[in-house]
């Protein structure tokens, strides 16, 4: 069973919405909800929720070429439906994005690349960037708008340690500069998770929900 302290919803402030409710008739509820600055990010579907990350990460260092581009995602925890793991998508994001407000990014809908995303969280899961998305990154500062991770057939969330932690996502660049062939860390600029939730009604019930 998923309780409330499955979604480390966000303590440190709160909004307030206001509209005109007209019971017409009973619809389903539906919410996203972003969570930057969490400790956590997460990804994947269990019941009526589903979660997609985004993450911006900054080129370091002076590359002339880059022969791979390996992220990592260390893992927090996983809840929902053991099943055995379910497909991670990622996708380039195109337009400018911030951790303070529901972004309605744009994104290539050509997939850069799909892994494996398992119940399991002993180790890290483990992405290889295509190098030619990284070097222009490296030569394209302002174009660079980082990564969406979307999933497939997912009947889990899974939870990854966020840039707020010391266990942050990063990328493992390798590369060949002017003392030859290196490895730099690239760090993430910005990261969230969006939730999105669609909740049933129950007739003759009021529902309300802190989405806080």
């Amino acid at each position: 069973n998923i309780t409330g302290n499955d979604f480390p919803f966000k303590k440190v402030r709160s909004a307030v919405y206001s509209d005109t409710l007209h019971p017409a008739k009973w619809e389903n509820l539906k919410f996203d909800k972003n969570f930057g600055h969490m400790n956590v990010l997460l990804l994947g579907s269990t019941g009526e929720y589903s979660s997609k990350i985004l993450i911006k990460f900054i080129p370091k260092g002076d590359f002339k070429s880059i022969k791979s581009a390996t992220m990592i995602l260390n893992p927090h925890s996983s809840i929902g439906e053991e099943t055995e793991k379910f497909e991670g998508v990622i996708y380039e994001i195109t337009s400018e994005w911030n951790e303070n407000e529901i972004p309605n990014v744009s994104y290539n809908p050509d997939e850069l690349v799909s892994f494996s995303v398992p119940y399991t969280t002993d180790k890290p899961d483990t992405v290889e960037i295509p190098p030619e998305v990284v070097e222009k990154w490296y030569n394209d500062e302002k174009g660079n708008y980082g990564v969406m991770i979307e999933y497939r057939n997912a009947n889990f969330i899974k939870k990854y340690y966020s840039s707020e932690t010391t266990s942050y996502p990063c990328i493992i660049v390798t590369g060949e500069t002017e003392k030859g062939e290196e490895k730099i860390k690239m760090y993430p600029e910005l990261d969230t998770y969006i939730i999105t939730s669609t909740i049933e009604p129950v007739e003759n019930e009021l529902l309300v929900d802190d989405l806080s």
